[in-house]
């Protein structure tokens, strides 16, 4: 299974042009923003519980994958994408509940 989430991520990446870090930025905003289109404003909550598990479950395949390669595990680096992941979707998630409890409607 991590071989194969590897593969396909060396295909968006080398379709994307972007790197890896880069795709876990727009994944996570993607996601998130397609939730709010979906769903409004309602389960926002929910969608970052859901990014921040997907972000952890990516990572552990990567971990598996590069444990059986090198025999190592690149800690920072497992959390430095988790970090990627979730960073904007929080900061998008507060943002909106902020406009929604300002004066600004």
């Amino acid at each position: 299974m991590g071989e194969i989430s590897q593969n396909i991520k060396s295909i968006i990446e080398n379709v994307s042009f972007l790197s890896r870090d880069v795709l876990h930025v727009y994944g996570g905003v993607i996601f998130f923003m397609l939730w709010v289109l979906i769903f409004k404003k309602k389960k926002q909550l929910l969608s970052l519980l859901i990014i921040f598990t997907l972000a952890i479950f990516n990572e552990i395949l990567d971990i598996s994958f590069y444990l059986k390669k090198v025999n190592n595990i690149n800690w920072t680096e497992s959390i430095i994408d988790i970090f990627n992941t979730v960073f904007l979707p929080i900061l998008l998630f507060l943002f909106l509940n902020y406009l929604d409890k300002s004066k600004f409607k």
